[in-house]
């Protein structure tokens, strides 16, 4: 969302607005600076007859979806373990971002034999002998 943009949902028939925004203001650092930080904020709006129901069930659901998108988001990491210390007490050190280029779509494989492979795993996932 960009900042001051607002939008409307519905969740079990009832309409609530978020907003989104961003202050602004000065933060003293460890050395005496003085420097501007900026925070975004996200603003939630019902009435208030609808309080129980977005407070019990609509929070919860939010922040599952946002759990779930950040699983879905997290990118796998490969660690090797450092050589400057003793092999039993050495610490993982150097991070990279794992990517592998092989999937699906680039397995050498018979065409059609792909595609049956396809289809059998959408007749799986939509319920379907």
């Amino acid at each position: 969302m960009d900042d001051n943009q607002e939008i409307f949902k519905v969740f079990q028939g009832t309409q609530f607005w978020w907003t989104s925004g961003r202050v602004s203001y000065q933060a003293v650092t460890t050395s005496q600076k003085v420097s501007s930080v900026q925070r975004r904020y996200y603003k939630l709006t019902f009435h208030r007859c609808h309080r129980d129901l977005i407070i019990n069930s609509y929070i919860n659901h939010v922040m599952k979806q946002g759990q779930a998108v950040m699983v879905r988001n997290q990118q796998r990491k490969l660690f090797t373990n450092g050589s400057t210390e003793s092999w039993y007490g050495g610490k993982w050190t150097k991070c990279v971002h794992f990517e592998h280029p092989a999937h699906f779509d680039t397995l050498a494989m018979d065409p059609k034999r792909k595609q049956e492979i396809i289809d059998g795993l959408l007749k799986f996932k939509n319920g379907k002998e």
